[in-house]
């Protein structure tokens, strides 16, 4: 992981900074109310990410499984959290990287008492705030649904997971153009997107959406899911306050 930088730019309507960072392939983005959260925040995201490079030089099956494994013992945290919620969501533990990852530095930096802490990196988000924080869902070219629809978390902290077969390069078996989905954490959220993804296939499109809604309701701990698919919207688990944006 590298910094895109060392200047941290103040975000006048939230009184909050933001710094950009690259972490293998993708960039992401820090954003808190105190400059030091986000300094060890990305410590945090750095180290564990280098404790996770080399537990998988001795784990090399966790790489590359496509079902849950158990942590051997003296496990970094990172590799636990990615056991632990790809066991619930039923896929490999690489599908919760990127959200474990976030939970380990959000973990790490809640002693210095922010008002808000969001890290975001290719489609997945954890979130701590005093007040209301919306995210946007980027559903690809593909719908007419595209960047317009957005929602609003109320409640933290929480995760929030995207999986697509359409944008970016993760590894998914379906077909849907995203599935959005908040949890307790956001390691459970980046697992379960991807198991409920590998669901919305077929040519019966609604039909699709409602084989990953039952999918959804089948993983202990999510809150909120989002299907979407070439247009048509499934929303699962507690309702949601959804905006659009006007192109």
């Amino acid at each position: 992981m590298s910094d895109a930088g060392d200047h941290l730019t103040s975000m006048n309507m939230e009184g909050a900074y933001v710094k950009t960072f690259k972490m293998g392939e993708s960039r992401g983005i820090v954003k808190s109310d105190k400059p030091r959260v986000i300094y060890d925040a990305l410590s945090i995201m750095k180290r564990s990410r280098l404790e996770l490079k080399k537990y998988l030089r001795r784990h090399p099956l966790f790489q590359y499984s496509l079902s849950p494994l158990n942590p051997l013992e003296g496990a970094p945290e990172v590799a636990v959290r990615m056991a632990e919620a790809s066991t619930r969501a039923d896929v490999g533990p690489m599908a919760a990287v990127a959200g474990a990852l976030m939970d380990v530095a959000l973990s790490g930096v809640m002693k210095h008492h922010p008002n808000l802490v969001v890290i975001e990196n290719g489609g997945e988000v954890v979130a701590y705030s005093k007040t209301q924080v919306n995210v946007m869902i980027y559903a690809g070219p593909r719908t007419p649904i595209g960047r317009r629809l957005g929602f609003t978390l109320k409640e933290f902290p929480r995760g929030v997971g995207t999986s697509s077969a359409t944008v970016g390069g993760g590894l998914t078996f379906g077909e849907a153009d995203s599935v959005t989905v908040i949890a307790e954490n956001a390691a459970l959220a980046d697992a379960a997107a991807t198991s409920i993804c590998n669901q919305v296939q077929g040519s019966n499109i609604p039909g699709s959406i409602e084989k990953g809604l039952r999918k959804a309701k089948e993983i202990k701990g999510l809150e909120s899911v989002v299907i979407i698919r070439e247009g048509h919207v499934g929303l699962g688990g507690r309702p949601l306050e959804l905006f659009l944006v006007r192109s």
